[in-house]
């Protein structure tokens, strides 16, 4: 029989102990892969399908559905207020849709029960007192919006739709992100054709709240005057501007406004409000809205129609198979006159 020391003993059952503790730690790390699973599952279930259920089609049959013809019908809860998985993806990341508010609803005309909720300052009185001084500037007001369709299509090949692993439930993703860009785009412009309209467009501000330079593109003075104006009102005010616009203001050399730029160039505010460079293109023509300012989450709202429907097509002569995603919205300023905005005069 073979000897065997103490010192052999004590290794193996180390090493025994050392395996033991492995195979615990594998175990435990699969167990947390597969719970990350079901969150994962549970959270797509609640944030993408209306009311936690979804009429007719149970989470794991979503592929199956579409790859049946079936339509897929992604919706948020229809409350006001509440936001869908639309709303926070097309949210998220963007310059303009981040801070505006989105209210939803099963109708196609959405009525919106909130007002621009700044305030002017307040103002002292003595008791009893008479004549009071009335302001309508930041007036409140309510506002209706017409929801209408906005559309995209995804093209997916016959061959990924056979061979690869099509994951049905990244389509609002990729349909949050196509509405999002085109949106936030619409938001920053001076046109009112589209879905959301322009901050930059003639009607979104009050005529009597427009500020005009002397010539053309602002100097840091009248950039610096301008701020003044909204710096003492109520509300998380900011400056929405042009890439042009703040290219003009780093460029000006004024001995006595110097400081302006300074400031502009190393904390991106003016008088301590924001700067945002918009992808919105200004020439400095006369008339043109160069500089807008406005507190977004307080006087933009976009009515978003409660369903976003997700169809599948397909053509005989065509090997791809189409997915369009359908959004109903409509976005607008709720009250011009808590806008302020920045005009070019005569001459550039």
């Amino acid at each position: 029989m073979e000897n065997v020391s103490l010192s052999d003993v004590l290794e193996k059952i180390d090493a025994l102990e050392e395996r033991q503790s492995e195979l615990a730690k594998a175990e435990a790390e699969a167990r947390q892969s597969q719970e990350k699973k079901e969150e994962r599952k549970a959270s797509f279930y609640k944030n993408n399908i209306k009311g936690n259920h979804m009429a007719d089609t149970d989470i794991k049959n979503i592929g199956a559905e579409l790859l049946e013809k079936r339509n897929v019908t992604l919706s948020s809860t229809g409350n006001i207020n509440t936001d869908s998985e639309l709303v926070k993806l097309v949210k998220a990341d963007r310059r303009m849709l981040s801070k505006v508010k989105f209210y939803t609803g099963r109708d196609a005309s959405t009525v919106i029960p909130v007002v621009a909720t700044n305030a002017s300052a307040p103002v002292g009185a003595s008791e009893g007192a008479t004549g009071l001084t009335r302001t309508n500037t930041l007036a409140m007001t309510t506002k209706t919006l017409t929801p209408s369709a906005d559309y995209s299509i995804l093209p997916i090949t016959d061959y990924a739709l056979k061979f690869s692993v099509v994951d049905e439930g990244q389509f609002m993703g990729l349909f949050a992100e196509a509405f999002g860009d085109k949106w936030d785009s619409e938001i920053s412009s001076s046109s009112i054709s589209g879905k959301c309209k322009g901050i930059f467009s003639a009607g979104a501000t009050d005529s009597d709240n427009k500020t005009t330079t002397a010539s053309g593109y602002p100097t840091l003075k009248e950039v610096y005057e301008f701020a003044g104006k909204v710096k003492k009102l109520v509300g998380n005010f900011e400056l929405y501007t042009s890439t042009e616009v703040v290219s003009a203001l780093i460029t000006q050399d004024t001995k006595d406004y110097n400081f302006i730029k300074e400031e502009l160039a190393k904390n991106g505010t003016i008088r301590g409000l924001k700067v945002v460079e918009t992808n919105y293109t200004t020439t400095g023509v006369n008339g043109e809205i160069i500089m807008v300012a406005s507190d977004l989450a307080k006087n933009y709202a976009i009515g978003l129609a409660q369903d976003v429907e997700i169809k599948r097509f397909e053509e005989v002569d065509d090997l791809n198979t189409y997915y369009r995603g359908t959004a109903y919205l409509a976005g607008d300023v709720i009250q011009p006159k808590n806008n302020f905005a920045l005009v070019c005069g005569a001459g550039a």
